[in-house]
């Protein structure tokens, strides 16, 4: 692309309220972020279970960095595959009831990591239409046949399955959609994936700490077996608080990935401190039971009081919420005027989700109060109203 068409391409994306624009902050503490002139109420951090600042975690992080530095200066098969690393991997294994884990740079990686060193131009793959872009660009990258069923659809997906074919087949699917806060029907698909000999690549990164009695997910939340995962991926970006992905899988994906994982092999590793800050993540997440059950308190909360003041919320079990606006220009501008009010909300428009379908984005987390969400919804209420 030349110069003149790249510039005119940045003009289109102002011309329809689709450019992006990063906030500078210098302080943090819980649900607050402060740049030097003013204070705002966070509603745009994944850190749900507010570890990122928790003292043992970040104890755990300045201790290994004293020891370590602070970053990892090598790729995992040239020296920087440390005794952190490798107990994270082992942890995490017995975490997802999985044979063996493998960490990789960002959640990102993770996922085109798994899909492009198993899938090959010769095999199927069934993506849900809403999963993660992560996942697409990976489906994409493989090679291979795409198809992209209805979200959630199961009825759908059997129909395309029951299309005989001698290729090998994968189904690919968020746990929980980042961008709408449903859970994925994760029995159903491990049903037509068994029955259609098919393999399920599940991305949890959004329910990994937030969902089941000891924070493991959608699997342990719908009771999905372990075994009916052909491969896990997570974000430690999210609830973990921290930074990096993971696969988890059998002895011999992950073998496999070491061998012939492009984004493992041709990556620095994550910084040890890093890697020994998610360990203590790891141990709080799975003693974390009061602040899930916390968090579903503000989430019903959140649901009960959006539905009184007739905002179009969609419907989520996750801290992850969504008021549904349509337009990008009326998005943009109710996102603008809440941070004017000193609260942050993410307008989310294409190429996100789909056409017509931008909305505001509000992740909750243990920071949060009522109060919090009162103010929130309050201001939200009337400019809503106002832009109708």
């Amino acid at each position: 692309m030349t110069l003149s068409l790249l510039k005119n391409k940045l003009e289109s994306l102002k011309e329809a309220s689709l450019y992006r624009s990063r906030f500078s902050f210098m302080h943090k503490q819980g649900a607050s972020l402060s740049t030097s002139q003013k204070s705002f109420i966070s509603f745009v951090s994944n850190d749900y279970l507010g570890l990122s600042g928790h003292p043992e975690v970040v104890a755990a992080f300045h201790k290994a960095a004293s020891q370590y530095g602070v970053g990892s200066s090598s790729s995992p098969l040239l020296g920087g595959y440390s005794s952190h690393h490798k107990s994270l991997e082992e942890e995490l294994a017995d975490f997802t009831n999985q044979p063996r884990a493998l960490l990789l740079s960002s959640g990102f990686a993770a996922n085109l990591c798994a899909i492009t060193s198993l899938i090959s131009k010769n095999d199927e793959i069934f993506a849900d239409r809403l999963s993660h872009a992560s996942l697409i660009d990976g489906s994409l990258f493989s090679s291979a046949m795409v198809q992209r069923y209805p979200h959630r659809d199961c009825f759908i997906l059997d129909k395309k399955l029951q299309n005989n074919s001698n290729k090998q087949r994968w189904i690919v699917t968020e746990g929980v959609f980042s961008m709408d806060g449903t859970i994925s029907p994760l029995n159903h698909l491990a049903t037509l994936a068994n029955s259609h000999a098919c393999n399920l690549i599940l991305d949890d990164a959004h329910g990994i700490g937030v969902l089941g009695d000891k924070g493991k997910g959608v699997i342990e939340f719908m009771r999905t077996s372990p075994r009916d995962i052909t491969v896990l991926t997570g974000s430690f970006g999210k609830a973990f608080g921290t930074f990096g992905g993971f696969i988890a899988g059998s002895d011999e994906i992950i073998e496999a990935f070491i061998q012939i994982g492009r984004p493992y092999i041709y990556s620095c590793s994550l910084p040890v401190a890093v890697a020994a800050a998610t360990r203590s993540s790891l141990q709080l997440i799975q003693a974390a039971s009061d602040h899930r059950a916390y968090l579903q308190e503000l989430i019903h909360y959140f649901q009960q009081v959006s539905s009184q003041l007739k905002l179009a919320v969609l419907p989520s079990q996750t801290p992850i919420q969504l008021i549904m606006i349509g337009n990008n220009a009326k998005t943009i501008a109710i996102s603008t005027a809440l941070k004017e009010k000193g609260i942050l909300v993410g307008a989310i428009r294409p190429p996100t989700v789909p056409p017509n379908t931008s909305r505001l984005r509000i992740t909750l987390t243990i920071h949060h109060t009522k109060e919090h969400i009162n103010r929130l919804l309050g201001y939200l209420s009337g400019l809503y109203l106002a832009t109708k």
